[in-house]
């Protein structure tokens, strides 16, 4: 499994992963036409949306005009204001199900989203965990990972010492993870390939976060 992490942070997400059979897109959070110009003008088997943010969703609508297989949750269709089509997929938690050889699971999240997840994405050769935009680590994580794709978007002393209030601080401490949490969670999977996501730039330092992860 290949993965290339086209887009990350408030500015847009999009992570395309590559296996035997299939081509997948991990959110769409970029103009569709920068999108497809950084895949070479090649459509994607499917896309996996977790939440209804416009970072993560803002060309969910023009893969599904494409014929593109998309698939979110019931709320965030909803919050998308989404119209059913045949190639629209609405999934939930602890779900899974197959694009091509591609095997995935449907996971929570902890975002102030209508239906939010991330996604454990299986093939021959690896098992791929995707957690973004959460404040926490969510319930339904088994097994060991050979890639890990996970946000690290503050520290928690840079965000408290910056000029926010503390209802700005609070929402970034309940929505979105830390490198204080990565760090533990990560300490469980030392043999996995760690790419940090996300990672904001006032309140992240991604050389430091990094050197964290490293040792």
């Amino acid at each position: 499994m290949h993965v290339e992490i086209l887009a990350s942070g408030s500015r847009g997400n999009v992570t395309a992963v590559w296996s035997e059979q299939a081509f997948l897109l991990l959110d769409c959070g970029k103009p569709f036409h920068w999108t497809l110009a950084q895949l070479n003008h090649k459509l994607p088997d499917a896309v996996l949306v977790t939440h209804e943010h416009g970072d993560h969703s803002k060309a969910a609508k023009n893969f599904l005009a494409r014929g593109v297989d998309v698939y979110m949750t019931a709320g965030t269709a909803q919050a998308l204001q989404m119209e059913a089509r045949h190639n629209l997929h609405t999934i939930k938690k602890r779900q899974k199900f197959s694009v091509a050889n591609v095997a995935v699971e449907v996971i929570g999240s902890i975002h102030d989203a209508a239906e939010p997840v991330n996604f454990i994405l299986q093939d021959a050769c690896d098992r791929l965990l995707l957690l973004t935009d959460t404040g926490g680590i969510p319930d339904g994580i088994r097994g060991d990972f050979t890639k890990i794709l996970i946000e690290a978007n503050y520290s928690i002393p840079a965000l408290m010492s910056a000029e926010l209030n503390y209802g700005g601080k609070l929402r970034i401490l309940n929505n979105h993870l830390s490198i204080e949490r990565a760090e533990i969670f990560l300490a469980k999977y030392p043999r996995a390939e760690v790419s940090l996501i996300h990672v904001s730039p006032r309140h992240g330092n991604a050389e430091e976060f990094y050197e964290r992860i490293k040792r």
